[in-house]
C-alpha cells in the first residue's frame, strides 16, 4: 500500500467514530474509500486470467465446481482471509440469536440490536478493533452507529 494511503487509513482508524453520524463518517471516509477500492481494483484485475484458468482447469480436469476449488486459496492473503473469517463467524453467531439478526436485517442502530445481546455485543466490538484488522477496517465502512456493513452479509449478499 502506498506510504501516504496507509498514514490516511491510520488517521481514518483514529476517528472517534461514536462522535460523527453515518453521514460525517462517509463524507471523511470517502476520498479514501474510492482511492483504497481503485487500487484494490487495479491490483485484483490482474488475477482474473488466473482464477479463470484455474476455474476451467478444475473443471474440465476434475468436474469441479466453485465450492471446490475455491478451498485451495484459503488462507493465502491473511490480510483478506482472517477478516472475511471473522466476519463470517459474526454472521454465524447473528443468525442464531434472532433478534440480533432481525435488528441487522432492519438496519436498525447498534445500540438497539446489541442491548439484550451482550456476546453479540462484545464479538461486534472484538471485531471492529483497529489493529485487529488493519486493512479491513477501513476500507469497509464498518463504524459503531450501525451494522449496515453485517446486514448484507448476514443476508448472504
Amino acid at each position: 500500500m502506498a506510504p501516504a494511503l496507509l498514514e490516511r487509513a491510520r488517521a481514518a482508524r483514529g476517528l472517534d467514530k461514536t462522535r460523527l453520524s453515518d453521514a460525517e463518517l462517509a463524507e471523511r471516509m470517502a476520498g479514501l474509500v474510492r482511492e483504497a477500492l481503485e487500487i484494490h481494483f487495479l491490483v485484483i484485475g490482474a488475477h482474473f486470467f488466473p482464477m479463470a484458468d484455474l476455474a476451467f482447469t478444475c473443471q474440465q480436469l476434475f468436474g469441479w465446481e466453485e465450492k471446490d476449488w475455491l478451498p485451495l486459496l484459503a488462507g493465502r492473503s491473511p490480510a483478506s482471509t482472517e477478516p472475511a473469517l471473522a466476519l463470517e463467524s459474526l454472521a454465524d453467531m447473528a443468525k442464531r440469536q434472532p433478534p440480533v439478526l432481525q435488528g441487522i436485517l432492519e438496519r436498525e442502530p447498534l445500540a438497539a440490536v446489541v442491548t439484550d445481546a451482550p456476546e453479540f455485543s462484545a464479538a461486534f466490538g472484538r471485531y471492529l478493533e483497529p489493529c485487529r484488522f488493519p486493512r479491513c477496517c477501513w476500507t469497509c465502512g464498518h463504524r459503531r452507529s450501525s451494522v449496515r456493513g453485517t446486514c448484507r452479509l448476514a443476508r448472504g449478499r
